[in-house]
């Protein structure tokens, strides 16, 4: 699918390998934490951008979206992701110098990995070193909700879980909660 005229985001990689940030311009940004990111550039969504912009326009204020990933590798499958993390420390750094530029001007960060977080264990290292990074900003963390092992939902699967908050009158339209505290993740636990 194709974005809105004059809604087309700035994309910071490239169309094959790695998609740091995926960013459209405005006064008021979302910005989205996923896992990986699939096929969208800034030609194109994919269904994961498809569901940000939709929870983009059901919460009011935001007029905007920013996509981030743990880990910047393209794939559509976290399970063909590396078994063993390939991301030199480098590259893992200039995914969170990515990040943290973002996160500076732009506070509300929603959590949006799902289980697919335990698919590979490095990307809860990813994680972990993204919180760690951010910690002196103090991101308003969000989330959709928590999946039943105790996760931020996916965009895409949010339908599945229990305790979604639904915008009024809109079908599967997600209303964003506060995360009190980020530590309170199984993830950041284990």
């Amino acid at each position: 699918m194709k974005y809105e005229a004059g809604k087309a985001p700035k994309m910071t990689g490239d169309k094959e390998n790695y998609r740091y940030v995926l960013q459209q311009d405005g006064k008021k940004t979302l910005v989205v934490l996923g896992v990986n990111p699939s096929t969208a550039s800034d030609e194109k969504t994919d269904p994961t951008i498809d569901a940000v912009l939709r929870i983009v326009r059901d919460n009011k204020g935001y007029d905007s979206f920013a996509m981030i990933n743990l880990y910047p590798k393209r794939s559509s499958k976290v399970s063909n992701l590396p078994a063993e993390n390939d991301f030199d420390g480098a590259e893992a750094e200039k995914n969170c110098d990515y990040i943290r530029k973002l996160v500076e001007k732009n506070r509300d960060v929603l959590l949006a990995f799902g289980n697919c977080i335990e698919e590979r264990k490095y990307l809860a290292t990813c994680f972990r070193k993204i919180v760690e990074k951010l910690s002196d900003l103090r991101p308003n963390y969000k989330i959709i909700t928590l999946t039943g092992d105790g996760n931020p939902c996916h965009p895409l699967y949010a339908w599945r879980c229990k305790n979604v908050i639904f915008a009024p009158n809109e079908d599967r339209s997600y209303l964003l909660q506060n995360l009190d505290d980020v530590n309170s993740l199984r993830i950041l636990k284990k």
